[in-house]
């Protein structure tokens, strides 16, 4: 029997997969928080959980606990790999000690299984981050050598036409 390919992934992309999966995860978990007896009623009665009552304070910083997560997975694409790496590891570890906090203080078991995948996403984050790989001579090389071959279209000969 053959065997299956495997691929190396960027680290950078599975650094935003998991940031996808975490922001997906806190979506879920809020969605079905919503089924909690009584939690409608406070939330029409303009009050949100352990926050009190509804102001633009409490929602703004409600929105900005979310937004980062959010952005984390465009980041972990865009930004240089140094500043990616340590911007994933002090994240993460931060989200990583909310729910922790979390986890310990909710009494509903959906929101604690939530907690520790969205804990075990985060702890992989952070050490995908801090095993992110270095480059070696080799592989600079290998890059620069991709990155100076003319692509077709560019000078390069395509396989359907012989070269001029």
């Amino acid at each position: 029997m053959s065997e299956l390919e495997n691929i190396a992934i960027p680290t950078k992309v599975k650094l935003s997969v998991l940031w996808t999966c975490t922001v997906l995860c806190y979506l879920y978990c809020d969605y079905f928080e919503l089924y909690v007896p009584g939690k409608l009623r406070d939330l029409l009665n303009g009050q949100v959980g352990p926050f009190g009552e509804v102001t633009q304070a409490n929602l703004l910083g409600m929105g900005i606990m979310l937004i980062v997560p959010c952005l984390m997975v465009a980041a972990s694409i865009f930004l240089r790999s140094d500043l990616c790496r340590w911007l994933n590891i002090l994240i993460a570890t931060a989200y990583t000690a909310l729910m922790g906090l979390i986890a310990v203080t909710v009494t509903w078991y959906f929101y604690k299984i939530y907690a520790v995948a969205e804990i075990a996403l985060t702890l992989a984050i952070v050490f995908t981050a801090w095993r992110w790989p270095r480059q070696s001579a080799t592989t600079e090389y290998s890059v620069q050598a991709r990155l100076s071959t003319p692509m077709r279209g560019e000078g390069a000969p395509s396989a359907n036409r012989p070269p001029k």
